[in-house]
């Protein structure tokens, strides 16, 4: 077993905002209303999930919903890194997901960026 310590989770999350943050302004470009759309089923799963604070369907169902996101940008092998980096990632930290309130403050980030992402506004969506 690997084990991560504070600065691989600091790389990881590093090469995540640099990966995911203009992706983002690819599915802006790319992405049909009706693919956004689509968007609130995973929602809507994710935000049930965190209301039973379920932490291991609610990292599913985040998993789930970034990585349909993201791949509203077109490109696969993006989106396939991007997967094997939040991977790396989850498995770090699951007590502190647990903790009450953390899974519905998690869920409650996503809803606006999806509201942003309908708008076409560039300037809030971050996945």
């Amino acid at each position: 077993m690997t084990v991560i310590d504070d600065r691989d989770l600091d790389e990881i999350y590093e090469l995540r905002v640099l990966l995911e943050v203009p992706a983002m302004e690819l599915v802006i470009e790319r992405a049909t209303d009706e693919q956004l759309e689509s968007l609130e089923q995973p929602l809507l799963e994710l935000e049930a999930t965190a209301g039973n604070n379920d932490v291991p369907a609610f990292l599913v169902a985040d998993r789930d919903f970034h990585l349909t996101l993201l791949s509203m940008a077109g490109n696969q092998r993006l989106v396939e890194i991007i997967a094997g980096l939040r991977d790396q990632t989850r498995i770090v930290g699951l007590r502190s997901l647990a903790e009450a309130g953390a899974l519905q403050a998690s869920a409650g980030e996503h809803r606006p960026i999806v509201d942003a992402l309908r708008t076409r506004d560039g300037a809030k969506p971050s996945a």
